[in-house]
């Protein structure tokens, strides 16, 4: 059977798609239906190939194919003969070779050219060939397996060539023509050993039995059973060629004439000429693979574009997830740059507007803070001030203990109506107030004592171990001292102040110092509040910055940490301002100043206040007061206002203090919030856009380019990646063509910390610190 019959119009297309699929290295993305030529060393491996393709490959003994060769023949119809060679992975390197000796010459070139005088390359010479002298075939010449190294190999080499030779054999999609020399016992040939592990199952490993003029004389039958798959069968069985010897080459034998004497030789041998005609020459083999190579095509094909269509859209979602390339120009990196920022200050300005994550944020820490203010205020009406109480325990021992005012209830007697609680007041503990432990002294020996409600209104003294019920009738205390007063303190300052002015001129001096040490007690609540802000508002603006970065994928590193600069420099400018101001806030309500009417309102009415609560008292329709006891707390409260007038003149103050107070640390509150509302979060602003501008938008052409420079790994891996799509896009597209309506192409698009603040932080510290 000729050639021409074997190349119908269905197999030289399909091996010619193949090939086409080859040429767009789809190698690297799908195992391609290829014939790989494996043999031990001098196996005659090129000798097979020379004799199919009629290039004189490189003959000798030891590793003389040094590198994968892949050998691309197309069969024409006309006689000219055309061929180039060149590194499969770099088209550039391809030349055109004038005649199949200059072919074999270059395959020596490029060899040595890859190797670099190392013993063996990874990388690929591929040839192609035009001619009507050759098949419709395409094979690889591997290296002959190595064993051991010999001298003048690199140490590695046996393993270096193992792992080439298995990277062919084990793909699904290889024929392995195994070469073995028919001089060797079939039973120690190494291929064969590693073809069955690769393919147990037979179904793509081809033997080709060489050199069967070098058989022992008497062994050609158990050749011969070895040729008819009697020994070592193979599913796809053995063929037998006869290469010319090294005697004929020095003869100068063609190519055809050794064709011709193979066929003689076959003909006129006594043992194997009894085997099938058709296992029997080049021609034959070159026949069977052909059709071999043709059948496994037409099997791989739809898994093969199954695999393609999904490293397609794997390569698709993978370059989407990169993004779009860098703008090529410098007004289109301008142009974008320009977006970015827009986007990025939209983000900024909506986060401090009106209804912003940020003014919401802060808003919502002003209640804890305004309480935080109004838990400073002074001890004004002296609750606290302490009282020492005595009384008479049961067993007529005297105890004494100290409570605070507020805890303290007075009895009205004649002699106490319209006076302050003090010394000679009787008193009683408030029910509110027990249970309560505290330390007291029994005739001057100092203990623990316990005081709770007891049954129908008693009171129990536990007094070390022991418990003394005191009844209602004895459950008053008589006050015998007064200390810690909240009055004398004022008192103190007043009396230290007192220079040239005359009594009952209040010294401004005294009431601003003391306002001062309002504003002391305010600053912790104030530094806690800005921390609060300044933490939550870096956690917004970084968090900015990351969604600015996600609009690229952050594939521009230098643009993302240009962005970053800017608002990060803008959050800390703000941040080192915002000390200052809060310092002029201070030091505002250090010196006291208001014109608001509540300020005397509270005054007046502070002033008259306890007299008012006698008289109301005196009047209430439960009073049992006559009118002399009226007439006493009018007496009493003159008395009072008259004879002790230090103790007057301080009250007097503390009202003015207590009146002021009310009325600045509300207007502290509302000035801490202006201040970080205003002068904080929308300087946030103000200096973001410009600082944005500065290391952006405004750049010169050069630098703004060099803003949207990827990152080296990521432009390798997008270029790597483009050509894997494009490489795809086109094998999927020549489906196409070649198959028509059994293939539609798919387009399958597819596009994903607290803010609380101890006093003990450092950040508070510092930030105390600096005001």
């Amino acid at each position: 059977m000729s050639l021409d019959e074997i190349f119908s119009k269905e197999s030289r297309p399909v091996i010619d798609f193949i090939d086409r699929l080859r040429s767009l290295g789809i190698e690297k993305e799908a195992a391609i239906p290829q014939i790989a030529v494996v043999g031990d060393q001098s196996s005659g491996k090129s000798s097979v190939l020379e004799a199919i393709s009629g290039i004189p490959f490189p003959r000798g003994k030891g590793l003389v194919t040094r590198c994968a060769t892949r050998l691309c023949m197309t069969q024409t119809s006309d006689r000219d003969w055309t061929a180039s060679i060149g590194l499969a992975d770099d088209p550039d390197s391809k030349v055109v070779a004038e005649s199949p000796d200059s072919l074999g010459e270059e395959i020596n070139r490029l060899t040595e050219e890859i190797c670099e005088g190392r013993t063996f390359s990874e990388r690929v010479i591929e040839i192609t060939i035009r001619s009507s002298s050759v098949p419709d075939l395409t094979v690889i010449d591997l290296p002959g397996i190595v064993r051991t190294n010999t001298k003048g190999q690199q140490k590695g080499v046996v393993d270096d060539v193992n792992n080439l030779l298995q990277s062919y054999l084990e793909p699904e999609r290889t024929i392995i023509l195994a070469v073995i020399p028919s001089n060797q016992d079939i039973a120690t040939i190494d291929i064969l050993e590693r073809a069955e592990k690769v393919d147990p199952t037979g179904h793509r490993t081809v033997g080709v039995l060489t050199k069967p003029d070098l058989i022992d004389e008497g062994a050609e039958e158990e050749v011969l059973k070895v040729l008819l798959n009697e020994r070592k069968p193979l599913k796809l069985g053995y063929f037998m060629v006869k290469n010319r010897s090294q005697k004929q080459l020095d003869d100068g034998l063609t190519l055809n004439d050794a064709q011709e004497d193979e066929k003689r030789y076959f003909q006129s041998h006594s043992v194997f000429r009894r085997a099938n005609h058709d296992q029997l020459g080049v021609e034959s083999l070159t026949m069977m693979l052909t059709k071999l190579l043709v059948q496994h095509i037409r099997k791989a094909l739809p898994d093969l574009l199954c695999e393609l269509r999904k490293a397609y859209d794997e390569a698709k979602v993978e370059l989407q997830k990169l993004g779009a390339a860098p703008p090529a120009t410098s007004s289109d990196c301008r142009e974008m740059a320009a977006g970015i920022v827009r986007s990025t200050l939209d983000m900024v300005s909506k986060c401090t507007d009106d209804n912003g994550t940020l003014i919401n944020q802060m808003k919502a820490k002003f209640p804890e803070f305004a309480k935080e203010v109004r838990m400073t205020k002074p001890d004004f009406e002296g609750l606290n001030d302490v009282f020492v109480v005595k009384c008479v325990l049961a067993d007529k021992k005297k105890c004494t203990f100290e409570l605070p005012r507020k805890h303290l209830t007075e009895v009205a007697t004649d002699s106490r109506i319209g006076k302050p609680m003090g010394v000679g007041s009787d008193v009683w503990i408030q029910k509110n107030a027990l249970p309560i432990s505290l330390k007291c002294r029994v005739d001057k020996i100092e203990t623990n004592l316990d005081i709770k409600n007891g049954t129908n209104g008693s009171l129990i003294f536990g007094v070390g171990s022991k418990e003394t019920h005191y009844e209602p009738q004895y459950r008053y205390f008589t006050i015998c001292e007064v200390k810690n007063r909240y009055i004398d303190e004022v008192i103190k300052l007043i009396a230290e102040d007192r220079g040239r002015p005359l009594r009952g001129f209040h010294s401004f001096k005294v009431f601003t110092k003391i306002v001062g040490s309002f504003v002391d007690l305010w600053k912790p609540c104030a530094t806690r509040i800005c921390l609060a802000v300044l933490k939550s508002s870096k956690t917004k603006i970084h968090g900015i910055w990351r969604e600015a970065s996600n609009t690229t994928s952050g594939r521009f590193t230098k643009l993302d940490e240009a962005i970053f600069r800017a608002l990060n420099e803008a959050l800390t400018k703000c941040r080192e301002e915002l000390p200052e101001k809060a310092s002029g806030v201070f030091v505002k309500e250090a010196n006291p100043s208001t014109t608001n009417p509540a300020y005397l309102r509270d005054l007046n009415k502070l002033r008259g206040e306890r007299f008012k609560t006698e008289l109301c008292s005196a009047f209430s329709d439960n009073s049992d007061y006559k009118g002399e006891n009226i007439k006493k707390i009018v007496s009493n409260w003159h008395d009072n206002a008259t004879n002790n007038n230090d103790e007057m003149e301080a009250q007097d103050m503390i009202y003015m203090l207590e009146s002021y107070w009310k009325v600045s640390s509300k207007r502290f509150v509302d000035n801490i919030e202006q201040l970080l509302d205003t002068d904080f979060l929308m300087c946030i602003v103000s200096r973001s856009v410009q600082l944005l501008d500065n290391y952006v938008t405004k750049q010169e052409d050069d630098d703004i380019k060099s803003l949207f420079e990827e990152d080296p790994l990521r432009k390798h891996a997008r270029n790597q990646l483009q050509a894997k799509f494009e490489r795809l896009q086109q094998a999927l597209k020549h489906f196409e063509s070649v198959f028509g309506a059994t293939f539609a192409m798919q387009e399958n698009d597819t596009r994903e910390g607290s803010d609380e603040i101890s006093d003990n932080d450092s950040d508070f510290q510092a930030f105390e610190a600096s005001l």
